[in-house]
């Protein structure tokens, strides 16, 4: 699945992915993102990976890493 991070799944959200995993009692999960260096497609944007890799990593204290 992908994430807000991919460009083109801009409605994707990692921690809300990640709870509702845990609600369905998954073990695990995998991200794979649409992470491109150079902006080529229109509607693209640049991944901030300094600003979003600062913010909440786990699913609220659940456990989830």
């Amino acid at each position: 699945m992908h994430t807000e991070w991919s460009w083109d799944a801009p409605i994707g959200h990692m921690e809300r992915s990640c709870r509702r995993a845990i609600e369905l009692g998954l073990p695990a999960i995998a991200f794979t993102e649409h992470a491109d260096w150079a902006l080529v497609h229109k509607g693209q944007h640049a991944v901030d990976i300094e600003t979003r890799c600062t913010g909440p990593s786990t699913a609220s204290g659940s456990g989830a890493r």
